[in-house]
């Protein structure tokens, strides 16, 4: 139905594939079950995945793909929200990573993930000193290395010294991140590292009414945990490297007083008072982003990816603004988009 007039309309979606730098969409289409996109906020991989039937054996065959090839994959929607509404979602380039062939009848599954993730900077441990440096410098370094754009948003946090201990590169500099708020993640050839309250904050691209709209759920499921959540405030016991001496920083998530008694307990090596309240803050908002959660599917929308706010409403005491963390583009029997998603907080 065209939201604009009411009428009916032909929706159509058009997945666009490209395989080692090839157009591959005309030998895609005829063979293809289902396409997935995971776009994830932070902390894990993006994948693309195919499933193709196979039963003239080309995919295990001479279209077969080897491991590395490049995949670039995009959906397209016509004539969606109403006649002449088209948007393209660019999934973005990934790297071959499994291929998987199986039956009756014979189907082909070839598994793409975000491609400098292929690299040493995922998988390659490391154990080096970082002195006088600051979380956006150790981001551009990174992204130089690896043949990256960075792209930076929040504060650039700085350090005297900070150790990597047999962790990758991207494993050090995502554990510097989330101890100092920020989000950082690899797409698309793109470095990506942002401040995590700050996002929470952005406008909601959608809203998700439950009942009497375009993009009402399918399917949908809240929970409120209290389970090692809603802490209000945090404690942080950190050392004195000139004196040798032991202090306590405290810091208060908003709306807490003297009567709330659930209090995060945390004994890191900070260098100094300041940095032991910003740790304070990056934890606290760490674990009590957990006590709200959901997941929802409903008909695919392009403008909903990983790191986006959206709005839901219909819900009860779950309406509000939510952060997505995860997110599935799906094109199989109709196009789908499903998410997981937490309460946004304020700060």
């Amino acid at each position: 139905m065209d939201v604009k007039t009411g009428t009916k309309i032909a929706r159509r979606v058009t997945l666009a594939v490209f395989i080692g730098g090839h157009d591959a969409s005309s030998y895609v289409d005829p063979h293809l079950l289902d396409f997935s996109f995971k776009d994830n906020a932070g902390g894990k991989a993006d994948e693309v995945q195919l499933t193709l039937h196979d039963r003239d054996g080309k995919w295990i065959g001479p279209w077969r793909p080897q491991k590395g090839t490049a995949i670039t994959a995009s959906i397209t929607v016509h004539d969606w929200e109403y006649e002449g509404h088209t948007v393209t979602l660019p999934c973005g380039t990934f790297k071959a990573d499994e291929i998987e062939f199986g039956g009756p009848p014979d189907k082909v599954k070839i598994k793409a993930v975000t491609s400098a993730l292929t690299t040493g900077l995922r998988d390659e441990d490391k154990t080096k000193a970082w002195e006088s440096f600051s979380l956006k410098s150790l981001a551009g370094q990174l992204a130089t290395e690896n043949g990256l754009e960075l792209m930076y948003e929040g504060p650039e946090h700085g350090f005297a010294r900070q150790d990597q201990r047999e962790e990758s590169d991207l494993g050090f500099l995502q554990r510097l991140a989330r101890e100092r708020g920020m989000v950082c993640k690899v797409h698309d050839g793109k470095l990506v590292v942002y401040s995590a309250a700050g996002a929470d904050a952005g406008k909601a691209a959608v809203t998700i009414p439950k009942k009497g709209g375009m993009y009402s759920p399918t399917s949908y499921s809240f929970k409120e945990s209290s389970s090692k959540t809603g802490y209000k405030r945090a404690k942080v016991a950190y050392t004195d490297s000139t004196t040798g001496t032991t202090h306590t920083a405290e810091v208060a998530a908003p709306g807490a007083d003297a009567t709330d008694e659930k209090t995060l307990q945390l004994n890191k090596r900070v260098e100094s008072a300041g940095d032991a309240m910003r740790l304070g803050a990056s934890e606290l908002r760490d674990k009590n982003k957990e006590k709200n959660k959901a997941t929802l599917e409903f008909m695919g929308n392009p403008a909903v990816v990983a790191g986006v706010v959206i709005a839901v409403t219909g819900f009860g005491c779950f309406d509000g603004s939510w952060f997505v963390e995860s997110c599935e583009h799906k094109i199989g029997s109709g196009y789908k988009t499903s998410v997981e998603i937490r309460k946004t907080l304020k700060y």
